[in-house]
């Protein structure tokens, strides 16, 4: 007879194959919190009561442990992979509930004081991603230990729990098992902890060599697996055939600058270490900040496994579209990892779950969801300010060709926030300014963000994870000054790419007719590159992606009648944010948004193309249920005007 938890194992995999494949957002979650000292409800949408888990905490702002609750051994019991030490009751001050949508705790001091800021990882249980559970050791050798992941584990965490005792680690890609998460030392225990014999997708085994080794007749232990998906075989994601989870090594070479490591996904969670030589079990994550770089800047904000110590700064690890760049900075060295995909996967089916706009005195943004784009200005005269969470605390503007800028330490905590951007109002130079910002948050089918270094070559493809073939595009050159270029499939008249720019109001022939993606279509994972402007030779750029998403974005394009017409973007309730260009004669950028009024009557019109204060003096556009309505508010010549007889127009909505 089956056991329990090969049985679960099998019913979990059947649900899958008849129902909708789990996407990593239901799986994991880092959630970064502010502690209130009292009691706090973290809620991160994973099914904990449920389905059951891990729940790792970490201080950031300051030293103390790690602290590792789990459904296994149950609520107010924990561990922390920075110490041997047995497992600890925290009573009701520490995690207290495991819910449905992620957990509750009290007052405990490690996970909850007041004022401190905390990440927590959270692991569901789930087939091919995580599983954990506890036992009691046999004493006995080529013991054979049941796992429901369905897989063959990439990893696998084992710790005593009614005792002190050393965290051993064993990893796939490392030719020893590592004594501990609780220490820097190299991976020196032989494989004899595991039997000599390698993890299957049911099984995994354990000796018992000198009484120390994690299977000592009597003691009580909690084990952590962790997957391997390889080349689809994960079963996740909307087309049931994705990975997101990935256990590999790798060998540094001190003759490569920046070590290239493809995962075949863009990675949100990194754990890495040194397999043959001292070093910290460093973590990555981007919530927490893990900026795109090219060279040795832009840092990422790391914590350690093995240690107590608050976050710090690097640049030693950086997430890429494929898997992730590692600086070397040592000889022939042998390093392994664990990595999960960055999410969401799932197809929106809400625009307020992806785009956010805010007209705030000061500059707080807060939407429902973690922010990847922030284009932010006053209402005043300004200059349109963009910023990435690829790239940090760094800024470029749509109205000006300047290279890419810090934004110093007064947004130290831009992106470091579960819900929306923080902006020191003081970075404005007042905290009664008033301010509009835009909020975009990754998706796919919806908007993406890529991060590539030009290679100077014409043809070059820079791969995008849209999921589907983008109808508008920007891209910004980085690193030095150059136009804000914009493909837009409503204007490449389906065969030759033809671009315009964010930064002018020029109509396409006006701007030359110029092409920078090499006369060819973008494709759903791809786009191609000219060597000239927006791929030259070790120039840093960064590209914003763009669909049509049925009911929730739209990008089209409308022939101007001199007078309103109704334009349909197939939604229900209207648009919340409008974006308007003339491509046959000059003509702003405008941006309407129901935050500073899509009203009838006369509207606020801003443009990206220019720094002005807003202008709400005449009656431009119009709500309408399946789009908006468009009038035409000046005379024809009037780059304001966004309805001109026979001009051509491009534009974007999102509901």
């Amino acid at each position: 007879m089956a056991s329990p938890r090969v049985k679960q194992t099998l019913m979990a995999a059947a649900g899958a194959a008849g129902g909708d494949p789990l996407n990593v957002e239901d799986l994991f979650s880092t959630f970064l919190y502010t502690g209130n000292g009292g009691t706090q409800s973290i809620v991160n949408n994973i099914d904990l009561s449920g389905e059951g888990g891990l729940v790792w905490i970490k201080k950031r702002s300051s030293s103390d442990y790690h602290a590792l609750y789990d459904t296994e051994r149950g609520v107010q019991k924990y561990l922390s992979t920075n110490l041997t030490d047995q497992e600890y009751s925290s009573g009701v001050q520490g995690l207290n509930t495991f819910n449905n949508n992620g957990f509750t705790m009290g007052t405990e001091g490690s996970i909850n004081n007041s004022s401190s800021t905390y990440t927590s990882w959270t692991f569901r249980k789930a087939p091919k991603f995580f599983d954990c559970f506890t036992f009691s050791g046999d004493g006995q050798d080529g013991r054979q230990i049941a796992h429901s992941l369905g897989q063959t584990p990439g990893m696998i965490i084992i710790k005593r729990t009614d005792g002190s005792q050393d965290w051993y680690v064993w990893h796939k890609s490392s030719t020893n098992v590592f004594s501990g998460l609780n220490t820097s030392n190299a991976a020196g225990i032989s494989q004899i902890v595991f039997g000599n014999t390698a993890p299957t997708s049911t099984h995994f085994t354990l000796d018992h060599i000198n009484h120390v080794y994690p299977n000592h007749s009597g003691q009580s232990y909690v084990a952590y697996l962790f997957a391997d998906n390889n080349n689809g075989d994960g079963g996740f994601g909307e087309t049931g055939d994705q990975d997101i989870i990935k256990c590999g090594g790798f060998t540094s070479s001190s003759s490569i600058e920046m070590q290239s490591i493809t995962l075949g996904f863009e990675p949100q969670w990194v754990l890495l270490k040194q397999a043959d030589g001292t070093s910290d079990w460093m973590i990555i994550d981007t919530m927490r900040g893990a900026p795109i770089v090219t060279v040795y800047t832009g840092d990422s904000q790391r914590l350690r496994a093995n240690l107590d110590n608050g976050e710090s700064a690097d640049t030693v690890l950086h997430p890429t579209a494929t898997g992730f760049n590692y600086r070397i900075d040592d000889t022939s060295s042998q390093y392994i990892y664990m990595a999960i995909r960055r999410g969401p996967m799932a197809i929106p089916t809400s625009g307020t779950d992806v785009f956010y706009v805010q007209k705030s005195t000061g500059a707080d943004y807060t939407a429902t969801f973690p922010a990847d784009l922030l284009i932010s200005t006053r209402t005043s005269s300004a200059p349109n300010y963009v910023f990435s969470r690829l790239t940090d605390r760094k800024y470029l503007l749509t109205n000006a060709t300047d290279a890419e800028a810090d934004a110093g330490s007064g947004l130290s905590g831009l992106f470091a926030d579960q819900t929306g951007v923080n902006i020191s109002p003081n970075w404005w130079g007042s905290s009664t300014t008033n301010t509009v910002g835009w909020l975009w948050r990754r998706a796919p089918s919806y908007f993406d963000v890529v991060c590539y270094i030009g290679n100077g070559t014409s043809g070059r493809t820079v791969t995008h994870n849209l999921g589907v073939v983008p109808e508008m595009m920007w891209v910004f050159r980085r690193s030095d000054t150059a136009n804000r270029y914009v493909y837009h499939a409503g204007v490449n008249n389906g065969a030759t790419n033809t671009t315009i720019s964010l930064d002018t109001t020029l109509s396409v022939s006006d701007f030359g007719n110029f092409d920078f993606m090499n006369g060819t279509q973008p494709t759903s994972s791809v786009f191609s590159l000219s060597h000239t402007a927006a791929n030259v030779n070790n120039t840093t750029y960064i590209a914003f992606l763009f669909a049509t998403l049925a009911g929730i974005s739209k990008v089209g394009t409308f022939t101007g009648n001199g007078s309103s017409q109704n334009i349909d973007c197939g939604f229900s309730n209207g648009a919340r944010f409008v974006l308007v260009k003339a491509t046959s004669q000059a003509g702003s950028w405008l941006i309407f948004d129901t935050a500073r009024g899509l009203v009838s009557g006369n509207d606020s019109a801003m443009g990206f193309d220019n720094n002005l204060a807003e202008a709400a003096v005449t009656d431009y556009i119009d709500p309408h249920s399946s789009g908006f309505t468009i009038n035409s508010a000046h005379s024809a010549s009037d780059t304001y005007n966004p309805n001109s007889n026979n001009v051509s127009y491009i534009f974007y909505a999102i509901a």
